[in-house]
């Protein structure tokens, strides 16, 4: 049976994105075997510097992203994932910062699904929400916020993470 690939763009590596990256990795073997799924983690970022993965380094994100990660703009993300013909896309913020979340409307316009766990979210102006709604409604991606505060939320990241993975529109790599 073929692999699907699921790209993860994390925002944010605080307390939140690092436990949810040890997550991945501690299932990415049982997740290969038992679901054909092979979640993949081209680029993490903080408030304000990203680590792109390269091609042929899978899984050294910690020590590269002290060592070569780089200044970003939402955009530089997006042109990475298309010049990589990455799939797949799922964008998870688990930052702290607002400065993302206008981001959002592009992220969804370029393919994106969105799981955020980001609490500005709950600061959503009514305006806001609303061209979120019309966005996601236009893009037919799924938008998923998970509260924060929530118990054992990485295990919540990655459960949400394999519920849009399991959606038939996701491509299977040959």
């Amino acid at each position: 049976m073929s692999v699907k690939k699921i790209n993860i763009i994390l925002f944010g590596i605080e307390e939140i994105g690092s436990s949810l990256i040890n997550e991945i990795l501690s299932n990415q073997e049982q997740l290969l075997e038992n679901r054909n799924l092979d979640l993949r983690l081209p680029v993490i970022t903080n408030a304000t510097v990203a680590f792109f993965e390269k091609p042929t380094v899978r899984n050294s994100w910690e020590a590269n992203f002290i060592q070569f990660a780089v200044p970003f703009r939402v955009e530089d993300i997006i042109s990475f994932v298309q010049e990589n013909e990455f799939e797949n896309l799922i964008a998870v913020d688990t930052s702290n910062t607002e400065d993302i979340l206008p981001d959002y409307f592009d992220l969804l316009q370029n393919d994106f699904d969105i799981i955020s766990a980001n609490p500005g979210v709950q600061e959503f102006s009514a305006d806001f929400k609303m061209a979120l709604n019309n966005s996601i409604k236009k893009t037919e991606k799924d938008f998923v916020f998970i509260n924060s505060n929530e118990k054992n939320l990485s295990q919540k990241l990655v459960e949400q993470i394999l519920r849009i993975a399991a959606k038939q529109n996701f491509r299977i790599a040959v």
